[in-house]
């Protein structure tokens, strides 16, 4: 399993067994498929890891166990 996280705002880049270690929680509380709807996969982002209103981005990639990648983002105004 590879990992990064990225968090501006808290001055946070971390990859490997140190993201892994950031972003487990979070991920424990989504539920994704490949079907997910975009705006679906970033709102369970915003709820599982908290992130507060103000943000200026957000941006997921994430490949599924069957070998589907598929990228999200969302820029707020």
């Amino acid at each position: 399993m590879e990992a990064a996280y990225k968090n501006e705002k808290m001055k946070t880049n971390l990859a490997g067994n140190d993201a892994m270690a950031e972003i487990e929680g979070g991920l424990s509380q989504m539920e994704l498929t490949p079907k997910t709807a975009d705006e679906e996969v970033i709102t369970q982002v915003i709820e599982a890891f908290g992130i507060e209103e103000g943000f200026t981005e957000i941006e997921v990639e994430v490949t599924y166990p069957d070998g589907v990648k598929k990228e999200y983002k969302q820029i707020s105004n």
